[in-house]
């Protein structure tokens, strides 16, 4: 596992390195919330995520972000609970593709980030009372793929996303999430 996400840290690395800047692209600044849903090795299951991204835009083609979120899910069996939050951190470079239409935007993308894990176990035997916290600060590599909607005459963009993550904990699952998102563009 640490092979493979060493693998992947280095073609992300190659990736952000390798891409050409325009000279004559504009500063461009966005802004945004996101949301969707997260699927996890059980028994953690899927569930929702949430957060927010700041985009700049690097060339005609490339915009860089960076993105924090939060997924939060509790499952339980014979009164026993367990609480599981992943906060993230990360950055994204994303390559946009170029359509006729400047209204649709197909983009691939690949970063890295931080999770923030917490687990949280609680009992529902009122004898048994002590809870126990553990914490994990783990990184990960991401891929996504997605679509860009510009509104016309409007400086806001809708997008849709899949994006799989790939934890550098062997303990701590990989996992799939669809976002969806509204962003406004504050410098155009």
């Amino acid at each position: 596992m640490r092979k493979r996400l060493n693998l992947l840290v280095a073609i992300a690395v190659i990736f952000l390195i390798t891409i050409s800047f325009d000279a004559k692209a504009q500063v461009n600044l966005s802004i945004g919330i996101r949301g969707g849903i997260s699927s996890f090795q059980n028994p953690i299951g899927s569930g929702p995520q949430f957060g927010g991204h700041v985009r700049v835009k690097v060339s005609s083609k490339v915009d860089l972000e960076v993105m924090a979120e939060l997924f939060s899910s509790t499952w339980g069996e014979n009164q026993y609970e367990v609480t599981w939050r992943n906060v993230l951190i990360g950055v994204t470079g994303t390559y946009k593709f170029s359509l006729p239409t400047k209204t649709v935007i197909p983009y691939l993308g690949a970063g890295m980030c931080l999770h923030r894990i917490s687990k949280e176990f609680s009992s529902g035997v009122p004898s048994v009372t002590p809870l126990a916290k553990e914490f994990s600060t783990e990184g990960c590599f991401h891929a996504l793929g997605g679509l860009r909607f510009n509104l016309p005459t409007t400086p806001i963009s809708i997008f849709v996303e899949g994006r799989y993550m790939a934890v550098g904990d062997e303990a701590a699952p990989d996992f799939p999430s669809l976002l969806g998102g509204v962003t406004l563009n504050i410098l155009r």
